[in-house]
């Protein structure tokens, strides 16, 4: 009995959220149509426990609101949403990355990097790698909900690592710089895998 009152709650719970992002993706269809009042009924009917930062972007857009997040002392170079949550990444020339709730604007963590010139979320939102021009070619790895760095990456040569990206399994890290390389690396080691070489440009 009580594994089948956890079964239901379960597929009650797993059902709600099914019907939540079907009139998430109603309400942004209605909007790009111009039907401006059925979007609103559309996002009323969203249940309040479920709203997250794409019903508060959804909101914002029915009103032609733009939100500005600012904090970067100079350039911003590159920004990144995280796949499971409301987080949003930003880097810039100013050596910093800032963490940021896309919904509020809030400031949530700021952590530094020598120019930073990308980042990158893995699969599971849990970890956010950055790349730029920090001194031997590093790429730094933090824990997002802790703020703490997790790992530093030499890249082979000391050329600057510019674009981060993790495997579609998060086990794996590829940097490319501008010296017409690409960096493999295995997260759980640590160490680099292989070298990409072949762009001209």
């Amino acid at each position: 009995s009580d594994v089948c009152s956890s079964d239901l709650a379960q597929a009650r719970k797993e059902l709600q959220t099914s019907l939540y992002y079907q009139l998430i993706s109603q309400a942004e269809g209605e909007l790009l149509a111009q039907n401006v009042g059925r979007a609103e009924e559309l996002l009323e009917e969203c249940p309040q426990h479920l709203r997250g930062w794409e019903w508060n972007y959804l909101r914002r857009w029915r009103h032609g609101n733009s939100l500005s997040l600012e904090g970067h002392k100079r350039r911003v170079q590159c920004v990144a949403f995280s796949p499971v949550d409301s987080c949003l990444a930003s880097s810039g020339d100013d050596g910093m990355v800032r963490l940021w709730d896309p919904a509020t604007g809030k400031e949530l963590r700021v952590l530094g990097k020598p120019a930073v010139w990308s980042v990158a979320f893995s699969p599971d939102g849990k970890r956010l790698a950055a790349g730029g021009s920090g001194p031997g070619g590093t790429v730094k790895v933090w824990d997002v909900a802790s703020g703490q760095e997790i790992q530093t990456l030499e890249a082979p040569t000391t050329t600057s690592p510019w674009f981060v990206v993790f495997s579609p399994d998060g086990r794996r890290l590829a940097a490319a710089g501008h010296n017409l390389t690409i960096t493999l690396w295995d997260l759980t080691s640590g160490q680099e895998l292989f070298t990409l070489r072949g762009h001209t440009g």
